[in-house]
């Protein structure tokens, strides 16, 4: 009894860590990229490289990317609509990651602005944080459905919920992370 009773409080905290961890991602990528004119301009002009992308339709994305990345963090907030806004962060991180590995593809390449300041050309490293940060949702997702919600009202879900916004933070400075690493 005690060894389910403890696997369900580890799925609560994976709940807990992952719902923190897209909660920080997606407020900082939103606060980083809309914050200011020039954020936003910056965002909306990187997104002329995507040759398939009219001019006329790149407010229209950035629009939808906005309401996206705004309604990840709030679902993401509330027990009751994390499930919604965890699978909402998977799909969004799956069509950024495609349109990313496409342009890459294409030889015309995708400037990342993903939080805001100019990160350089998008590459390897970017495609492997969005799949982790996918990993991360996903798990959250999955667990979520059987997690006690409660447990994260508990000092050992607090914890758990600090750990996964750390995390998301710490992927927030990837590129950061990826440049001390390759001058090593």
């Amino acid at each position: 009894m005690a060894s389910i009773e403890s696997a369900c409080a580890m799925t609560a905290y994976v709940y807990a860590g992952g719902r923190a961890a897209v909660a920080v991602i997606f407020a900082v990528a939103l606060v980083g990229k809309f914050r200011t004119r020039a954020g936003l301009a910056d965002f909306r002009d990187s997104l002329s490289r995507l040759n398939w992308l009219p001019d006329s339709l790149r407010t229209t994305a950035v629009a939808g990317v906005f309401v996206t990345e705004f309604a990840v963090v709030a679902l993401v907030a509330h027990p009751r609509t994390a499930p919604i806004g965890l699978a909402t962060a998977i799909a969004a991180l799956a069509v950024f990651t495609v349109v990313a590995a496409a342009a890459m593809k294409s030889g015309t390449g995708l400037q990342c602005r993903c939080f805001g300041s100019d990160a350089g050309e998008m590459g390897a490293s970017h495609l492997l944080r969005n799949l982790g940060i996918i990993v991360i949702a996903g798990s959250a997702l999955a667990v979520g459905v059987t997690a006690d919600t409660a447990v994260a009202l508990t000092p050992a879900g607090t914890v758990a919920g600090l750990c996964g916004a750390f995390l998301g933070f710490i992927l927030t400075r990837w590129d950061d992370i990826a440049y001390l690493v390759s001058r090593g």
